[in-house]
């Protein structure tokens, strides 16, 4: 092998390439190489020298992007390069304008996301995201470009919910928030998820245990249940929650048409 022999990556050292335990690079030719974290994730990048700054232009993941994507993107980002432009902002800025194009909203996005996870939920579940959606996200953020939003328009639209006492709501939500703005970037709406690291500047909710009866207790309490004067709707209520261990919400959404009295038991619909 001579000196000026130049190695280039084939798809077979690729595909063989396992994951370490630090992040790791396969280099291929002119600073595109194959980027490897302890995870297995493998991506494509490229570095680059624009006005005296070192860069890097994240292509895309493989195998969604093929070698030989990789090396055209490559070329791409070097004409780009030799016309005085520089390739992420190109990126970006094609990005932004395919989504404005497209009317790719966060709520947009969001029904999209809403719409391929309600099949795991039960119904109420499926109620109670999106009506947080709509009362507390949509308002603040809901007709925004979903890949121009930033971690600090996020982390204002939660202290809202936040300031209202709600601290619980308020972490489900960023939880909710970072699952849209990931499928957003799968389905490549996005490139940065902005409500990912937001925890770390949201007040943190400490749990409280809530009081129990013991054995002997609960005879007592039964007892009085019994002698309860005021609704008696609550009466029963109270003991159905007792003998059927169902939620709260699963008691209050019940139907008739989910008892079966004659079989002595209830179907929850999920």
């Amino acid at each position: 092998m001579t000196k000026n022999t130049v190695i280039m990556l084939t798809v077979k050292a690729i595909e063989s390439a396992k994951q370490k335990e630090k992040p790791y690079k396969l280099p291929d030719f002119e600073s595109l190489y194959l980027y490897i974290t302890p995870t297995g994730t493998k991506s494509w990048r490229y570095d680059y020298q624009f006005n005296g700054k070192r860069k890097t232009l994240t292509i895309g993941k493989y195998p969604y992007i093929s070698l030989a994507d990789a090396r055209n993107e490559k070329e791409l980002a070097r004409q780009m390069l030799a016309y005085g432009k520089d390739p992420a902002v190109e990126r970006k800025r094609k990005t932004l304008l395919a989504n404005i194009a497209q009317g790719n909203t966060f709520k947009k996005i969001t029904l999209e996301w809403f719409d391929t996870k309600k099949r795991n939920w039960s119904i109420n579940t499926r109620e109670m995201i999106i009506r947080y959606f709509e009362k507390d996200i949509f308002p603040f953020v809901g007709d925004m470009d979903i890949a121009q939003i930033k971690p600090l328009v996020m982390l204002n639209c939660l202290k809202q919910i936040e300031n209202r006492g709600a601290l619980e709501i308020a972490k489900k939500m960023r939880q909710r928030c970072t699952e849209v703005f990931q499928y957003a970037i799968i389905t490549e709406r996005a490139e940065n998820n902005p409500a990912r690291e937001l925890a770390k500047a949201m007040v943190t909710h400490t749990p409280e245990n809530y009081a129990f009866l013991m054995e002997d207790g609960m005879r007592e309490f039964m007892k009085a249940l019994q002698s309860y004067s005021g609704n008696i709707l609550v009466r029963y209520a109270t003991e159905l929650l007792i003998l059927t261990a169902v939620r709260t919400m699963e008691l209050l959404s019940c139907k008739w048409e989910y008892v079966d009295l004659d079989k002595r038991y209830i179907i929850l619909p999920k």
